[in-house]
């Protein structure tokens, strides 16, 4: 174990340049490597991975297990552990939904770091990301975005929102997928499409409809062409509502 520490003390001094993809991609995997056999994450791994989460807010990157280890060590060095990396490291499993990334780190918080103000907004909004109440959850990040500073977030939300959509329906009525998805109009509902073309295959403005990419989910054999979401008049059932409740059961399997 000694060789170990020793090893690992060695190797986490030269950190890689964490800016650029290649460097940061160097950086995950050594650490990765210590993470693999270091089984009690020793303090020595908490710059390094601090310094990982950092560079995943200023720059867009993402290292799930990196975070993930990160929670760890705290968990196993309680008197080392810090709320406002708690708070970013959440912000970035927040971020990556719907990975469960997330969902881990939450089963390793102490119930003192769930209590700080930081943590707790953080956990408020993944409720309402896994709850698909995609309009609450954009209103709520724009008003009171998280403590930890992420430019990247709402379009790293925007990208949840789309998989969950794909992931249901086929075809959605325009005015309900900007209102889902946090876009303004349908020239931003074309934006989102031309940055996300393996999950929406394209946006039909004069005819006010959204076409998800094809997937198991949104494309039942029995029905080749999909579901159709419609905006209807108060005497027909589907509202935005409506649409909410089919993708939470989408999301928990019922």
């Amino acid at each position: 174990r000694g060789h170990k520490r020793g090893a690992a003390r060695h190797r986490c001094g030269a950190m890689a340049d964490l800016a650029s993809p290649e460097g940061f991609a160097a950086e995950d995997a050594r650490l990765q490597a210590l993470i693999d056999g270091d089984y009690d994450l020793s303090l020595e791994l908490a710059e390094p991975l601090e310094a990982m989460v950092h560079a995943q807010l200023a720059h867009g990157h993402y290292s799930g297990p990196c975070n993930l280890a990160l929670v760890r060590m705290y968990q196993a060095h309680p008197h080392a552990a810090k709320e406002s990396m708690y708070t970013a490291a959440l912000t970035l499993g927040l971020a990556a939904l719907p990975a469960l990334d997330l969902l881990a780190m939450q089963y390793l918080l102490p119930p003192s770091a769930r209590d700080a103000d930081g943590v707790r907004e953080v956990l408020e909004l993944a409720e309402l990301a896994e709850t698909a109440r995609y309009p609450e959850l954009f209103a709520r990040v724009r008003a009171s975005p998280p403590a930890a500073p992420f430019p990247h977030l709402r379009a790293k939300l925007q990208r949840c929102a789309l998989c969950n959509i794909r992931e249901t329906f086929r075809r959605v009525e325009l005015p309900i997928f900007l209102a889902l998805v946090d876009a303004a109009d349908a020239a931003a509902a074309a934006e989102l499409a031309a940055a996300h073309p393996d999950l929406v295959e394209g946006v039909d403005a004069a005819a006010g409809m959204v076409t998800m990419r094809a997937c198991r989910g949104n494309t039942p054999a029995e029905e080749p062409q999909g579901g159709v979401v419609k905006e209807r008049g108060e005497a027909e059932a589907t509202r935005y509502e409506d649409v909410l409740r089919l993708l939470v059961a989408s999301r928990v399997g019922v």
